[in-house]
């Protein structure tokens, strides 16, 4: 499985979806950071000939190779996660993530690595 589920949420109750399609696309107040346009843009194309591979070695098992290629899928959107580093935090969420003792204040996207 690829994306954010119903029921999904940060520890106060915020949905996870909402807080990545923010991410994502952006609004009023925070610039869009894409991992998942930009991960299908970049993989899309490789991974019809990975679940081909998938499929011959799991003796077509169409439930087995979807869902190891909903990992792989998975696995090179939280690559994309961790490489992104634009646009910047603003000076106050560092601050705020300071003040939290985030583990890397300025890395955008992985303050509390729920959303990855």
């Amino acid at each position: 499985d690829v994306g954010f589920f119903r029921g999904a949420t940060y520890r106060d109750g915020t949905p996870i979806a909402t807080v990545a399609a923010v991410q994502e696309f952006g609004n009023d107040r925070v610039p869009a950071r894409s991992f998942m346009r930009t991960t299908i843009a970049e993989k899309s194309r490789q991974w019809p000939r990975a679940a081909a591979a998938i499929l011959k070695e799991t003796g077509c098992d169409a439930f087995k190779a979807l869902e190891v290629m909903g990992a792989e899928a998975a696995g090179d959107m939280q690559s994309k996660i961790a490489e992104i580093t634009e646009p910047a935090l603003s000076p106050s969420t560092v601050r705020q993530r300071i003040r939290n003792r985030s583990e890397n204040p300025e890395k955008p996207l992985i303050d509390t690595r729920t959303m990855v």
